[in-house]
This record gives structure tokens, C-alpha cells and sequence, in this order.
């Protein structure tokens, strides 16, 4: 189990830098970090089968709080 968590968290890693060196295109809300650490956040509480409906509030209202500034802009 060990090595399984060791490969995962070095792929996890690879995909942060990925996503830090070549930022996805298109969707505001996949560059935001705020929401990309929630949804990492709410992906590894529903592995260890734990409450994400905290989790979620925050990024209901981060996706608000985005998509107001750019209905405003």
C-alpha cells in the first residue's frame, strides 16, 4: 500500500507542475488554485469517506464569487 501511495502523490505532483507550466486554456474556474485545491480536497475526503459539505459550500461560493466578477466585467 505504501508504494501506492507513493507513485500516487508523485503523480499528483507531476500534474500540479503540468498544470502550473501550461495553465488550462479555457475555463476560469480550472485556473483558479482556490478551486483547484477544493476539488483535490473534496476528491481525497471522499476516499477517506469523510464530510465534504463544507468543502463544497466553499467552492459553491468561490464559483459564485468567479463568475460574478466576469458577468461584471
Amino acid at each position: 500500500m505504501h508504494v501506492y501511495e507513493f507513485i500516487r502523490g508523485l503523480l499528483r505532483g507531476f500534474r500540479s507542475l503540468w498544470e502550473t507550466a501550461f495553465p488550462p486554456a479555457g475555463n476560469p474556474l480550472l485556473r483558479d488554485p482556490f478551486c483547484a485545491r477544493l476539488r483535490s480536497e473534496i476528491a481525497e475526503a471522499r476516499r477517506r469517506h469523510k464530510p465534504v459539505r463544507h468543502l463544497k459550500a466553499q467552492l459553491e461560493a468561490r464559483v459564485d464569487e468567479i463568475l460574478g466578477e466576469k458577468g461584471r466585467s
